[in-house]
């Protein structure tokens, strides 16, 4: 991080591309301040989770060095040549933006057809920068892309809602999709509440079983909370969200298994933290 604020000063960067990981970093370093950023213009930020305080501390970064700078959430895959959303000046807790020039969208449901009124569906993306197929994979090709009235189109395989003004919410990945009593819980969006208060900085969301039953839990990364915090998290999302995204328990861990461009790795959270136990919650 050190070293990217070195060139950011050295070189007058403008324009930069990170992962929130990355911004937390940057933000951190008594060096990201004053002259040596005051040139920033634009960070596009994608690839996980934008919570509202992050946005926040870099906005009173820029106002204290006379810098003009946006960070601006944005959604892409490398199925969709990357970037293919960006919410820029316009920040909104949980948006990712509306599409770029020459980019289509659909939210659709289960059975490809477009949902209207906030309705959560799979995001479906089109425009002339979409993959092709996978190299020597024409099973993963097939699943991926489809046609509808004459265009290709990728499945995402992400769930996202859409509001009146075409701002466009993510609500989770359709693998991480949890199930209680038959209701769907995504846990991206109990995630982004809990990132509202002061003492959480990175969490994340699972599913674990008690004698095959679901319930949800959040980890937090960082030092123990008190109990009282803790108590807090759950009232705090209980009061935002309907009570099915309700945690049953909020676990403190103290350094998250990530990936090696920063991101949480929830498959290793998901192996060390939601294993089926017997007997109580």
């Amino acid at each position: 991080a050190k070293k990217t604020v070195k060139v950011i000063a050295k070189n007058r960067i403008t324009t930069m591309i990170a992962v929130p990981r990355m911004v937390q970093k940057l933000l951190a370093l008594d060096e990201f301040s004053g002259d040596n950023v005051s040139c920033i213009e634009d960070i596009y930020v994608g690839g996980d989770l934008v919570a509202e305080e992050l946005v926040n501390k870099f906005d009173k970064v820029m106002k204290e060095c006379g810098g003009k700078g946006v960070l601006s959430p944005g959604y892409g895959l490398t199925e969709t040549a990357s970037v293919c959303t960006v919410s820029k000046g316009d920040f909104e807790s949980g948006s990712v933006g509306k599409p770029i020039n020459g980019v289509e969208v659909r939210v659709v449901d289960e059975n490809l057809c477009e949902v209207q009124g906030g309705t959560v569906g799979e995001l479906l993306v089109s425009g002339d920068q979409i993959m092709s197929g996978y190299v020597d994979d024409g099973e993963a090709t097939k699943k991926a892309l489809i046609t509808l009235d004459g265009k290709t189109w990728v499945r995402t395989g992400d769930y996202f809602k859409r509001d009146e003004s075409g701002k466009l919410f993510f609500m989770g990945r359709k693998k991480r999709l949890i199930k209680i009593s038959g209701i769907n819980v995504f846990p991206s969006e109990i995630e982004r509440v809990a990132s509202e208060l002061p003492f959480i900085n990175e969490c994340a969301c699972i599913e674990y079983r008690v004698n095959g039953k679901p319930y949800i839990k959040l980890l937090v990364e960082g030092e123990e909370l008190t109990a009282s915090q803790k108590q807090a998290v759950i009232n705090h999302i209980a009061k935002r969200l309907s009570h099915w995204n309700k945690p049953s328990v909020v676990q403190c861990v103290e350094k998250f298994p990530r990936t090696k461009i920063g991101k949480i790795n929830i498959e290793g959270l998901n192996y060390e933290f939601g294993k089926d136990t017997q007997g109580g919650q």
